[in-house]
């Protein structure tokens, strides 16, 4: 059976010679002893207890003889669990001893009770005479009031004195009651007496019988928990009840550097746990040893000298950013050495001790309750769910929680932990982009935030782990370092619902205080219309009520004041921000101006647009594709670009990419507002793919055919090169052309005027080079050479060749392609063959076909430059 009972069993061995013990590890009650009664209504279950079965409810017993002397102090120990709360119809007896084996007799004896009326359930002894009961002891009132699993130990000396004793599992044993009762000792017969309804005809369970002589105790008393109670005071508990004289005595606890405790306190409960209480106060974080020695049980037995080592540190209830999210693992590998199973570390940054019982976390979905534990300051805590408990024995500093929200992958989640006064004590949200890491977002490795010391929730204070272990929970973050925040909030959206509400949305949460003074809208002639209202809709999202109805055409919100973010950056006053209202798209308004598609490592994909056409054009449920290459109907991927509202104005542009923040730090953006977030982007292939637009109602607006062979040729590698649109603003027949962005400007303009771009030329009827002097070198200056042409008539068809002066051919440009009424060619420089032409000067030939029949032929000259 249970260890706890092995010393005691040793023992009884060595000293009983009148006594009777049964553990029921035989699987039986009917031998060795036997015991006898309502036999059929009890079995031995697989636990090897004794249990009750009864068939219906009612009243059963069972009964052993025992053998005593009448002389000799007795004891009796066992161990009885009632998985109920005890009541006037369900409680039992123990006969300790009787003269009856059948308790529903007139009879002599002394019993336990377990179980009355009303809520004051307390174990109490009886003595029984006939049909007389007195009270011979009574514990404490409650104790046993709701289902109670105790182990008991009841002393009878010689001198008529009764101790009841009692132990619940794990726990110590403490005195319930004593008594004295010097009646003679009637019969020899132990008895159970089960009293029951029907929903507790098997919850009766018993164990671990003993009745003899006492046995002497000779285990020596031990401390079973110590902790720190305050600045100046400490809890232990013994294992059982002490001494009181030496529990008492000053000098049985003294600390190393501080002395002895100026008073003592006994718990009024448990008389084995005491409270001491030192005059000189601990020093936060300070290292102490408490020595405890001298100290005895009730039998002589002394405790061995104890050291008890201990760091003080206050105990705080925990307030905002104490306790920080410092790594997540929201998308496990079973390839990684990491634990399979998702995981959170938070990090304890203030000087105080925090207990964390009833904290909350939460995703806005399911929300896990905090058990109680003490996090120490400057220390790392694991959170997981208890299900996957097994997966991380291993860990230390560590928390099972019940009901741990299920972190979403690749879209990330929004976090966010309460002390329990429901008090924020720290956000964040996280997606793919925390990574920075293309190669590692694919799952198998935690983010860890940069700085700790920077509580603002900024998506670039966090990084994918470098550990070679692909995480370090527990321990400090392999990114550690420091981080600064000195991008201003900017405006990302103002839409206008009505004739007097705007909508207005900021990149991020505002710190500062809105109100209306901080708006105004400016219209066409200057005049000033003010906001009257500000109601918040979001941590970063407002209506604007306006006094006046707002001007037709485009209108200017201006911000006054400061409004600033999390780390203080202010707003900039200085930009109006337009809105008007909308107009619905056609294909061709919007256009696909520049692509991204093989990012640096640790960079994201792009693609912008630009607004060819003169309409206001709300992007609201617009989709983004990623399309086969050679067959445009089968779709890879695609994303609706905002599911709120977005305005693109004439002649703007506007660059969709999953990281806005790192492109704004690869590339020169001088426009920052014109970056969008879209985490769901479609990851381009490197190689080649469409790209395909569609409005609202599933229109395709724009599309293009991208490949890697698309890139100027000279480049060492086409990494990191955006292709940029040189013409095909014009109409839908323009031949498109696509040339690699400059190394003047970083290989890339996201959010403003493409690097290749040479104007507009008017021409009338005929075709011409625009620069006649080009140096194809991709340093963003005539790098191509650009030839325009203009036609009165729709349905033009044209070939565009270029030769050497000799008249051999170079490069055919085009051959008989429709064309729109009017647009732009270019030569990159290159030959048919992909070499690049040798400086000098070529002829440029052009033939036309118009749809009545008739033909013209151009010809002129360029000069190709010498190149760095």
């Amino acid at each position: 059976m249970r260890n706890v009972f092995l010393l005691f069993f040793c023992l009884v061995v060595a000293v009983a010679h009148a006594q009777t013990t049964d553990n029921f590890s035989d699987g039986n009650f009917t031998l060795n002893p036997s015991w006898i009664g309502d036999t059929a209504d009890f079995i031995v279950n697989s636990s090897a207890e004794l249990q009750l079965n009864a068939a219906i409810a009612g009243e059963s017993f069972l009964s052993v003889p025992i053998s005593i002397s009448l002389s000799d102090s007795i004891e009796w120990r066992f161990r009885v669990n009632q998985d109920f709360a005890p009541s006037s119809s369900n409680y039992s007896r123990i006969f300790l001893m009787a003269d009856q084996s059948d308790p529903t007799l007139s009879l002599n004896g002394y019993f336990l009770q377990f179980g009355e009326a009303l809520s004051n359930d307390a174990v109490q002894l009886y003595r029984q005479s006939g049909t007389v009961i007195t009270s011979v002891c009574r514990g404490p009132d409650a104790q046993i009031a709701a289902a109670f699993d105790l182990h008991l130990r009841v002393t009878r000396f010689s001198s008529g004195e009764w101790k009841i004793y009692s132990k619940a599992v794990g726990g110590g044993e403490q005195l319930l009651c004593s008594g004295i009762d010097s009646g003679s000792l009637p019969g020899q017969f132990l008895t159970l007496d089960c009293n029951f309804t029907s929903g507790n005809i098997n919850h009766f369970y018993y164990d671990d019988f003993y009745v003899g002589p006492i046995v002497p105790d000779l285990i020596k008393p031990f401390i079973t928990t110590f902790n720190v109670i305050s600045d100046s005071s400490l809890s232990i508990s013994f294992s059982e009840n002490l001494k009181v004289n030496d529990v008492l005595s000053l000098v049985n606890y003294s600390i190393a550097g501080v002395g002895y405790p100026s008073s003592i306190a006994i718990d009024s409960i448990n008389d084995y746990s005491i409270q001491l209480f030192y005059n000189q106060h601990f020093i936060s974080g300070y290292h102490y040893s408490l020595t405890v020695s001298g100290i005895n049980d009730l039998s002589g037995n002394q405790l061995n000298d104890t050291l008890l080592s201990f760091n003080y540190y206050p105990v705080s209830l925990g307030k905002t950013d104490d306790v920080i999210f410092n790594e997540i693992y929201f998308e496990p590998s079973s390839l990684s050495p990491l634990p399979n199973a998702e995981f959170i570390e938070l990090y304890n940054r203030s000087d105080s001790a925090i207990q964390l019982s009833n904290w909350k976390f939460s995703d806005g979905s399911s929300t896990a309750i905090f058990s109680d534990h003490l996090f120490l300051p400057k220390t790392y805590l694991l959170l997981f769910d208890q299900n996957n408990l097994s997966s991380f024995s291993s860990m230390l500093n560590k928390l099972a929680v019940v009901n741990f929200p299920g972190l979403n992958n690749d879209t990330g989640d929004s976090l966010s932990l309460k002390n329990a006064g429901d008090q924020i004590i720290s956000t964040t949200i996280f997606n793919d982009n925390n990574y920075h890491d293309s190669h590692k977002k694919s799952g198998g490795w935690t983010i860890e935030r940069v700085d700790q010391n920077f509580t603002c929730d900024q998506i670039d204070n966090w990084k994918a782990s470098v550990s070679t272990t692909h995480g370090t929970p527990g321990f400090a973050n392999s990114v550690s370092g420091s981080y600064v925040d000195t991008l201003p909030p900017i405006v990302e959206m103002v839409f206008e619902e009505d004739s007097i509400h705007l909508l207005l949305n900021f990149s991020e949460e505002l710190f500062s205080t809105i109100s209306s003074q901080n708006f105004a809208v400016i219209d066409s002639q200057n005049v000033i219309n003010d906001c009257i209202n500000v109601e918040l809709l979001s941590t970063n999202g407002v209506r604007l009520t306006y006094l006046n109805p707002f001007s037709s055409g485009i209108n200017r919100l201006l911000i006054r004041d400061s409004l600033y973010d999390c780390s203080g950056n202010l707003v900039d006053t200085r930009l109006m921000i337009p809105f008007g209202k909308s107009e619905p798209a056609k294909p061709g308004d919007v256009v696909i101006n520049e692509l991204l598609f093989d990012p640096l490592d640790g960079g994201d994909d792009f693609v912008e647009f630009y607004n060819c056409s003169n309409k206001i054009i709300d992007l609201s449920h617009w989709i983004i594709s990623e399309n086969d290459f050679n067959d445009a109907t089968i779709v890879k991927d695609e994303s609706i670009i905002t599911a709120s509202h977005r305005l693109l104005f004439p002649a703007d542009f506007l660059v969709l990419n999953r990281n806005p923040e790192n492109l704004f730090q690869l590339f020169y953006c001088p426009f920052r507002e014109k970056l969008v977030p879209l985490s769901s982007l479609p990851d381009y292939n490197a190689d080649n793919g469409k790209v395909i637009l569609y409005d609202e109602n599933g229109t395709m607006i724009d599309g293009m055919n991208y490949a890697d062979t698309m890139q100027f040729y000279l480049l060492n590698s086409p990494k990191g090169v955006s292709l940029e649109r040189l013409n095909g603003y014009h109409g839908e027949k323009e031949n498109v052309q696509w040339h690699s962005a400059a190394s003047s400007v970083g290989f890339a303009t996201p959010g403003y005027r493409n690097s290749q771009w040479y104007g507009e030329t008017k021409t009338n009827g005929r075709v011409e080079v625009v620069n006649e002097v080009f140096s194809p070198d991709n340093d963003g200056f005539n790098d191509m050479l650009a030839v325009h042409y203009h036609f009165d008539d729709p349905g033009t068809t044209m070939s565009l060749r270029i030769y050497t002066k000799e008249g051999i051919p170079v490069r055919d440009v085009m051959i008989n392609e429709s064309l729109a009424t009017e647009g732009d060619v270019f030569w990159d420089g290159f030959s048919n063959e992909g070499r690049l032409a040798l400086p000098g000067r070529y002829l440029v030939w052009a033939k036309t076909f118009a749809e009545n029949g008739t033909s013209s032929t151009f010809r002129t000259s360029c000069v190709v430059a010498p190149t760095n």
